[in-house]
């Protein structure tokens, strides 16, 4: 009998660094010690992927050339990663991708079939580098064109090209052609058609490619590696206490995918279902540990996970003396339609109609929320609560879990669930999501299904250093300033967080601005007292730069096709500021205010009046405000000049900077109840990590109190409190 095949699909994040190609080498012997064939499928790198999806855009607008000389540079690199000479192995291709490119630029546009191509020729150049290094530590190993194994369905439209269709039936022939290879490697994402040409398989495309050919030739399961978590039971950064989900059927796999979570893409859980194929979700975040896996039979009662996504607006229409029946609703989703904007989650209520919007998902800001409120004002009274947050219960959620999700969240905004098998969801105040979120985990979780701990994944969104001795900031705090921060009509919203607010930034996915040394991951990055390298490294990260030295723009020849922000004051000369930029082939997208002005009205007065000399400006980086918090008094009147601002200048989007106190941060709340020996009862979840703790309301000589919140008594040292004081806890 042949041995069994495994799929393992590696890309992005997971093949960042030699270290976890050395990892692909060492899980693939594994499996084939344990007696199976492995078929490896691979996706470019998330750097070179990048590279390769903005090199049509650059040979439209015929700056092609230092595009090519990026991505041939990150090939290289690759190739001294590897250990293999990537140049003549990398020659054909590059010189195939460098037709594509002059072909675009002459013509000035291009076509999904070319763009097909395109995107197909840096998969395969990451797979022929790597194929010797491979082979070399797999003995065996035979390398196949995946453009040579899967041939699409037919297609007409664009569509065909650049996100074609697979069918996951069994192919006797495709085992043929596999042979008896103990080891095959083959791209991701590639196919052709009948008719010989290149397709891609769209978004997703390589969990797809994976689980149609591990369907086809009727593998054992199929593995999928990347650098996101496994799938967890809440996101570890606002639950500590959240733990992996160690197996789930493919329906709520679907569903979490389908709210946000990386490990897996919704286009490739269906094929698996019809397949009966297991799917493991694996992290080279922790390679040891088993992660997820998705398994068609498998049936899981209650609740299994809560997400949460921040950033959602509520609006409710009233309908007094009206029935909100299909003709109503009806008339509502044309309102939508007619914006462009997608409903979330819908509530019906005897006389209201509340209905979730995603900002993110609809690229929706303030203005197009207005638009939509009054056009459905002719409908109804209408209110529009934000910012908020929706928490969605992944599961089939009972009556019990329905009524737990009243109980914790107190007076929601909504409650909905369109199938009831798949779960519902709750929107809140999202000042209140970490404490709701951990409420509800509390509540609603069934922890015995979930053996697997997740924390060590992400730091908890609390951590402080040590106890404070100065102002205390709670995380509570921060969050409503947050919130206040998004309601305001601004673009973007960045955070240059201290380091014990570096886990409650990274868990609400800000984006991060920095300066002085790079770090990965950082949004917008200035060039206050950075290097060349640090600068460097920053734009191949994808960050953008901003420069407040105009002199590097001619001094460092780095900038050429760089998208930069330039920081301005007032003796700034526009015109000498966008030669200097076009000098160095650099483009500005945006003009920054100086970092000591600390008043966003002031800035946006300041920077405005440029906006003439530089034509491709799409950003005004106003910077840190004078008002840090909702209850200044001052909020109301920021709030009406940006408004006045946003009115003015329609086009342009401002960016806000949100100023975090470098002070201690950790969770605060109140004592509910005391007993005899010490012992306190505290109103939330107390983590297992716990350092020490503050009563915030009473000062003086510490002793030994044991402080209790979901049956778990820690020993931690604080002042006795009484009921209705304010602690605060702190750790590590």
């Amino acid at each position: 009998m042949d041995a069994p095949w495994v799929v393992m699909k590696f890309g992005g994040g997971a093949l960042s660094g030699r270290e976890r190609w050395d990892h692909l080498v060492a899980s693939a012997r594994v499996r084939r010690d344990r007696g199976a064939r492995v078929l490896l499928v691979l996706s470019a790198p998330r750097a070179l992927a990048a590279e390769l999806d903005g090199l049509t855009g650059a040979a439209v607008r015929g700056q092609q050339g230092p595009a090519l000389d990026r991505i041939h540079q990150r090939l290289l690199d690759l190739g001294a990663a590897l250990e293999v000479d990537a140049a003549p192995r990398a020659a054909g291709d590059l010189a195939e991708l460098t037709r594509h490119a002059l072909g675009i630029s002459l013509l000035g546009d291009c076509s999904p079939r070319v763009r097909a191509r395109v995107l197909a020729l840096g998969e395969t150049l990451v797979w022929r580098i790597a194929t010797p290094f491979l082979a070399e530590r797999l003995p065996g190993l035979t390398a196949l064109d995946a453009r040579d194994l899967l041939v699409a369905e037919p297609g007409q439209d664009y569509r065909h090209h650049l996100s074609a269709t697979l069918h996951a039936r069994p192919d006797p022939g495709l085992g043929i052609r596999l042979g008896f290879a103990p080891f095959v490697c083959t791209q991701a994402s590639t196919a052709t058609d009948g008719q010989g040409d290149v397709v891609r398989l769209g978004p997703g495309g390589g969990d797809l490619g994976a689980v149609v050919l591990a369907a086809r030739i009727g593998a054992h399961h199929v593995e999928l590696w990347s650098d996101a978590p496994a799938m967890t039971t809440a996101d570890p950064r606002l639950v500590p206490e959240a733990r992996v989900v160690a197996r789930l059927g493919p329906a709520h796999a679907a569903e979490m995918a389908a709210l946000g979570h990386r490990g897996v893409h919704p286009r490739a859980l269906p094929p698996a279902r019809d397949a009966g194929l297991p799917v493991e979700l694996r992290s080279v975040l922790a390679p040891d540990s088993p992660g997820t896996t998705i398994d068609p039979a498998h049936t899981e009662p209650g609740v299994v996970a809560l997400v949460a996504r921040p950033g959602v607006s509520l609006v409710r229409l009233a309908t007094p003396g009206r029935v909100p029946d299909p003709a109503f609703l009806s008339e509502v989703a044309e309102v939508f339609r007619d914006q462009g904007v997608v409903a979330g989650p819908t509530a019906v209520g005897d006389t209201e109609l509340s209905i979730a919007v995603d900002l993110a998902a609809n690229r929706a800001d303030a203005e197009l929320m207005d638009a939509l409120a009054r056009d459905l004002r002719r409908l109804g009274e209408v209110r529009v609560q934000a910012p908020c947050a929706a928490i969605t219960a992944v599961g089939a959620a009972r009556a019990r879990d329905r009524a737990a999700m009243l109980a914790t969240v107190g007076d929601p905004g909504l409650l909905a669930g369109p199938n009831p098998e798949l779960g519902c969801t709750v929107v809140i105040a999202e000042g209140a999501l970490g404490r709701v979120l951990r409420g509800l985990h509390d509540a609603l979780v069934d922890a015995r299904a979930t053996p697997h701990h997740a924390p060590a994944l992400a730091p908890p969104a609390w951590a402080v250093a040590t106890l404070p001795e100065g102002p205390v900031c709670d995380v509570d705090t921060l969050d409503a300033t947050l919130a206040w921060h998004r309601a305001l009509p601004a673009g973007r919203v960045l955070v240059d967080p201290p380091p014990a607010c570096l886990g409650w930034a990274t868990s609400l996915g800000l984006p991060r601005a920095g300066r002085g040394a790079w770090i990965p991951e950082t949004a917008l990055f200035g060039t206050d007292g950075a290097s060349r390298a640090d600068v460097q490294a920053a734009i191949a990260g994808g960050a953008v730069v901003s420069v407040s030295n105009p002199e590097l723009l001619e001094r460092w020849p780095i900038w050429d096709a760089v998208e930069v922000h330039l920081q301005v004051d007032a003796s700034s000369d526009p015109a000498e500021l966008a030669e200097r930029a076009a000098r160095a082939g650099a483009r500005v997208r945006g003009l920054a205010a100086p970092a000591g002005l600390r008043d966003w009205a002031a800035a946006a007065d300041l920077l405005a009046p440029h906006r003439g000399a530089f034509p491709d400006l799409a950003v005004l980086d106003l910077g840190e405000g004078a008002v840090e918090h909702p209850d200044d008094p001052d909020a109301s009147k920021v709030e009406e000049q940006l408004h006045t601002w946003r009115r003015l200048l329609p086009d342009l989007a401002f960016w806000l900077r949100l100023r975090v106190p470098r002070a201690a941060v950790g969770l605060v709340g109140r004592v509910v109840q005391t007993g005899p020996g010490g012992v306190a009862w505290f109103d939330r979840p107390v983590p297992t990590d716990v350092l020490g703790a503050v009563n915030l309301d009473r000062r003086g000589p510490p002793s030994p109190v044991r402080l209790t919140a979901g049956g778990t008594a820690l020993p931690v040292s604080l002042v006795p409190p009484l009921e209705g004081d304010r602690v605060l806890l702190v750790g590590a």
